[in-house]
């Protein structure tokens, strides 16, 4: 029948029937009526199709609901290909006024019959891409620039503070002191206080003399204490504000600009380096001993180039996870061996391992053995006070806040000031699609903290609080716009309401149905990766049921770098289920994906093959399995020390 113009746009798929191997002819027919529900005549067709040939077509450009009726199929033992259809949208109908935005100055305009700009001059067709780059620079440089500027003028009225709460806490003083008739440093003393003060002084010189005259030349007093705290004063800091950071507990900043001291340490016995007698290697010779023969994967051969930034970046991704997992020794093991990699200017290794640094020091605050969060604390506000791009500092602070909102050390003070530092970074970018990518992963950022103090609240008996939680979590979801986004923040009111007691079956309904908007295998991977790591496992049974929907869609997947992708992150999805032998089909599958680029697929082996032990240690982990967990967490170190 064809397709009346309302039908048109709505998704429609190819559906394909096939015998699995497995799969007897005999009483196939039976099968079909019993447990597939089929009327006799339809399932004598299909059993006599299926008999002269391998595959069955059910049905072509059908609509999503038969479609997915054809899974009863499955039942009576057969194979159901559900592949979607291309269609053409109808072009829609042009609305506007003519009126286009001139590349070179940015005013919208109409223009002439020679596509001039009528405020710069400027020939549109004819914009050189160097005069297109030096006005996205400018952009930038301007956004910088105002960060600056609205620093600066922050640390000028935090100075102006502290100078005015400075002479109002001197007269108030000198005001007590005049009523209750103390003292005060320049008033003459009474005339009966006056000899002991004369003896008391002369006493002193003596003494003085003294010392001088019986120590050895060359000799000082014992000042030690004294020389340290004046070490501790940064040049030109007022002692009124060191002693103010003293009082809040901070520590002192490092001289020189030296790495600080390592907060957790790890005994020997449980190290995750090599013992003394493994000779050391280049980060080549690590890589390709490491990774060039891998258990199901074919061997690569000698003469293999491999990326620079390959290792530190491994590294930094098993420093967050041990972090993540608790061990803060391994983890801070793991900095430590990243700091030959520190001076580098290549930018995107320079952020992955600020991001490690900073979301180690996150997780550090889940530390119950820790006296104070507050070395912690001073550390993160001094990383995140030394981005300087808008980009980078909006993308680390989604990242690391929802972490330390984990922490109930950490207040709710602290950590509504920096998701408003989240928003002011979002709205510095200058770019388009950099800022609407980041207004979706702020909005994560703030739910991901409504529910970890929900969590918290939960906890510690505070169901009034929770609720309040509960309302506005649900009030984020019409400000996004993003399938992807909706469905992390629908997963997310699915554990909330969990805590709270409430209902989620309309919640994972409609959480099914966002999943189901995403558009790519690789972005459903992830978001069932995050529905199987939240806690209380609300979402686990129905995201081991779409991965085995996933596995039937990588089948029929393209080619190329963006195949290549999805299969890796389902390899990851089943690593995450904690299944290693699906895992590690799946990952072989995507390194055999044709087209790919040889570096390409040197990052992916590499990635794919420590990122699924990862998964793996944390899956075993959180089945309370440690034994297990220990054994992928010693292979994946063998993988990067």
């Amino acid at each position: 029948m064809e397709a009346t113009p309302q039908e048109v746009g709505e998704p429609r798929f190819d559906v394909r029937a096939r015998r699995a191997p497995d799969c007897p002819l005999e009483g196939l027919q039976q099968r079909l009526i019993d447990l597939a529900r089929l009327p006799p005549a339809k399932a004598q067709a299909l059993a006599e199709a299926l008999q002269s040939a391998s595959s069955v077509v059910l049905g072509r450009g059908v609509s999503r609901e038969r479609a997915e009726r054809a899974n009863l199929l499955e039942r009576a033992g057969l194979l159901v290909e559900i592949t979607p259809v291309l269609q053409l949208a109808p072009k829609p109908e042009s609305d506007g006024d003519g009126r286009v935005e001139c590349p070179a100055c940015g005013e919208i305009m109409v223009p002439g019959p020679h596509r001039q700009c009528a405020h710069c001059g400027v020939y549109i067709d004819k914009v050189s891409p160097e005069l297109l780059m030096r006005r996205k620079l400018r952009k930038q440089e301007q956004a910088r620039v105002a960060l600056r500027v609205a620093a600066e003028q922050q640390q000028s009225r935090r100075r102006a503070e502290a100078e005015m709460e400075h002479r109002l806490r001197q007269e108030i003083r000198q005001q007590l002191e005049s009523r209750h008739g103390l003292a005060r440093p320049g008033r003459a003393l009474p005339l009966w206080q006056r000899p002991a003060m004369l003896g008391g002084g002369v006493m002193l010189a003596g003494a003085a003399f003294a010392a001088g005259w019986f120590m050895p030349r060359g000799g000082s007093l014992d000042a030690v204490p004294v020389a340290a705290a004046a070490a501790w004063v940064a040049p030109g800091e007022p002692i009124d504000r060191l002693l103010a950071r003293v009082d809040r507990g901070e520590q002192a900043p490092s001289a020189g600009g030296r790495p600080a001291a390592p907060i957790w340490t790890v005994e020997p016995a449980d190290s995750l380096r090599p013992g003394p007698d493994v000779p050391p290697q280049t980060p080549e010779q690590l890589l390709a001993t490491s990774f060039g023969r891998v258990e199901g994967l074919p061997p690569l051969g000698a003469g293999v180039t491999w990326p620079v930034d390959l290792l530190p970046g491994l590294r930094a991704d098993l420093a967050v996870a041990l972090a993540e997992s608790g061990q803060l020794g391994r983890a801070e093991e793991l900095l430590q061996s990243l700091e030959p990699w520190r001076a580098s200017v290549d930018p995107r290794l320079t952020e992955q391992l600020r991001r490690a640094r900073l979301m180690v020091h996150a997780w550090g605050l889940h530390d119950h053995g820790l006296t104070s969060v507050q070395p912690l604390l001073t550390r993160l506000g001094e990383g995140l006070r030394s981005m300087v791009d808008p980009i980078e500092r909006a993308s680390l602070l989604a990242q690391v806040v929802p972490v330390m909102a984990r922490a109930p050390a950490v207040s709710d003070e602290v950590i509504t000031g920096l998701i408003r530092q989240t928003g002011a970074a979002v709205k510095a970018v200058a770019e388009q699609a950099p800022r609407h990518r980041l207004t979706e992963a702020w909005i994560v950022a703030e739910a991901q903290v409504l529910l970890a103090r929900a969590e918290h609240e939960a906890v510690s008996g505070h169901f009034s609080r929770l609720r309040a939680r509960v309302a506005a979590l649900a009030a984020l979801q019409p400000q996004t716009i993003e399938p992807a986004t909706q469905a992390r923040l629908l997963a997310m009111q699915v554990r909330i309401s969990q805590l709270a007691g409430e209902s989620t079956a309309r919640l994972v309904m409609a959480w099914l149905q966002a999943f189901e908007r995403v558009p790519t295998i690789a972005e459903q991977a992830d978001l069932l990766r995050e529905a199987v790591d939240l806690p209380g496992g609300a979402l686990v049974e129905e995201a081991r049921r779409l991965a085995m929907r996933l596995a039937t869609r990588g089948e029929a997947a393209g080619q190329g770098a963006a195949r290549a992708e999805g299969l890796g992150r389902l390899s990851l999805l089943w690593a995450e289920l904690g299944d290693a032998d699906q895992a590690s089909l799946w990952r072989q599958r995507a390194l055999q994906t044709p087209g790919l680029q040889p570096e390409t697929a040197l990052r992916l082996r590499a990635q794919l093959t420590t990122e699924a032990e990862i998964c793996l240690a944390q899956a075993t982990m959180r089945l309370g399995d440690l034994a297990r967990a220990e054994s992928h967490w010693r292979r994946v170190a063998t993988y990067v020390l």
